[in-house]
């Protein structure tokens, strides 16, 4: 009864352009919805659509940070950084540098659990077999 008062809505929207107003609507209701499409036509995610397939990862990614709540722990913090983190330009670097973070000995993991970090390395795994 008490949740009937709160406003809910139902948002079909990509990542990256809808992220301000994804974090409005945080602070005004906890009722929300997000539909994400599974495409996307820009930026990095659009590159590896076009080389592997799949869903729209960095929309997604971009999405769950907002979602992760307004609470600032260390850890949420750390593991903002890790999943904001862009790769270097140089193909050689950013290969060294993904498979550091995959492998989980990257300074970006200090300050994760190792319950988070099992979690998130988990999914890396599965998207490194996949390349």
């Amino acid at each position: 009864a008490a949740s009937a008062s709160v406003a809910a809505l139902f948002i079909v929207s990509g990542g990256t352009a809808f992220n301000s107003t994804a974090h409005a609507l945080a602070l005004r209701t906890s009722r929300v919805t997000y539909c994400l499409p599974v495409t996307d036509n820009g930026g990095s995610t659009a590159e590896i659509i076009r080389v592997l397939g799949g869903p729209a990862i960095g929309d997604i990614r971009s999405r769950l940070l907002r979602l992760s709540g307004l609470e600032q722990t260390q850890e949420l913090q750390s593991v903002r950084h890790l999943l904001q983190h862009r790769l270097p330009g140089d193909p050689v670097e950013a290969k060294a540098e993904w498979l550091a973070i995959v492998e989980g000995t990257h300074a970006l993991w200090s300050g994760i659990s190792e319950a988070c970090k099992h979690m998130i390395r988990s999914f890396l795994v599965h998207f490194q077999v996949q390349l």
